[in-house]
């Protein structure tokens, strides 16, 4: 069994009381916002066989409810490559009509305070006369979504902010962003991060949960503490202002990193190690 809530956990571990058959809990959430997050992760790191982490990050703090590290891997959500490829560009210029001849920043994410949006909105205003010609395109939805109109109209970029709403497009709409910048306060894994770097972006993201694994300290892109405006700022300049080829060589070495360490395959192969072990402990112990 492999929960991935924390209802289905809970019903899981009474269940492995019965049924006596390993059970597997993926930690795609970080156990230290508060009491709750606090009793879940004794109770779950307690009672499951084996705990996936998504991060390294998310690992560290799981260990703060056990001394047996073993009990703990580490294997990061993984993206299939294959949605990256053939993408059709013209989907985000038929889209946003002003897009093919903008410097096209872009967000993926819920419409909610933690994400930042409402960060690089403000980050815009301030940079608004050192950017060339540019469009911050918003993909995603949430109850937030007319405070950040109501706030880009307030800084004068209601012409440059559009929000997309939820989109099953995705790929297809990245194809057309020069820049992704993912501004979260907290973040378990960085999916969206790993998207973008399969999608060739440069990429801009605040330092938070695996994104600076995945980003490999840094190397393939920018790290930002959450909240710098400043540091924010002065990243989304230097892309916005370095020569297109470079942008594109950059991107390209982000994609070949995120298909090598950051496939679909690679964590379902990974997975089912784990599995595979449990069964056969499992199989073992009956003997």
């Amino acid at each position: 069994m492999n929960p991935n809530e924390n209802l289905s956990r809970v019903v899981t571990l009474f269940s492995k009381v019965f049924i006596r058959i390993p059970a597997v809990c993926h930690i795609d959430n970080e156990w230290d916002k508060g009491l709750v997050d606090q009793i879940m992760g004794r109770m779950f790191t307690a009672g499951f066989d084996r705990l996936i982490a998504v991060s390294s990050r998310t690992r560290e703090i799981a260990l703060r409810y056990t001394r047996n590290a073993a009990k703990i891997v580490t294997i990061p959500t993984g993206v299939n490559p294959v949605r990256f490829l053939g993408c059709d560009v013209e989907r985000l210029y038929s889209t946003v009509k002003s897009a093919r001849n903008r410097f096209n920043i872009g967000t993926v994410g819920k419409l909610v305070r933690f994400k930042g949006q409402h960060l690089v909105i403000k980050v815009l205003g301030v940079l608004r006369d050192k950017l060339p010609p540019f469009n911050y395109i918003i993909i995603g939805d949430g109850p937030d979504r007319a405070e950040l109109g109501q706030y880009a109209y307030s800084l004068g970029l209601e012409e440059s902010v559009r929000f997309l709403g939820f989109r099953t497009d995705v790929p297809d709409l990245l194809s057309g962003i020069d820049l992704l910048v993912q501004p979260s306060e907290t973040e378990a894994n960085g999916l969206v991060v790993i998207e973008g770097m399969m999608a060739g972006l440069p990429v801009i993201a605040t330092e938070v949960g695996g994104a600076s694994e995945i980003m490999d300290g840094g190397r393939l892109g920018w790290l930002v503490k959450p909240g710098d405006e400043t540091a924010l700022a002065s990243a989304i300049l230097e892309v916005a202002c370095m020569p297109q080829d470079k942008r594109r060589r950059l991107g390209a070495e982000a994609r070949k990193y995120a298909i090598k360490h950051y496939s679909f395959e690679q964590t379902v192969r990974r997975t089912e190690e784990v599995y595979l072990s449990l069964v056969n402990k499992q199989g073992q112990k009956a003997c």
